[in-house]
């Protein structure tokens, strides 16, 4: 899930830069520096649901509740 705020927030803030571009009131590097914006909350997100993932997987590791792959019904530590 992507989080609401920063993206919101980076995504409006390039929007801003460009129409300050258009006008005059800001400069190329302006609008870059709001890209970065957009990328590092796009990576933010990336890393934090990868993080919740990973959390998730250990946590099922660590309670023995893992599942084949394929087969959600059949923990793999049945298998053995």
């Amino acid at each position: 899930m992507r989080h609401p705020l920063g993206d919101a927030y980076a995504a409006q803030s390039l929007d801003l830069a460009r129409v300050r571009l258009g006008t005059g009131l800001a400069t190329t590097v302006d609008v870059q520096v709001a890209q970065a914006s957009v990328a590092a909350a796009d990576d933010t997100s990336i890393r934090s649901r990868f993080a919740v993932s990973l959390a998730n997987t250990r946590l099922a590791w660590a309670t023995g509740d893992v599942r084949k792959p394929g087969n959600s019904s059949k923990l793999i530590r049945d298998a053995h």
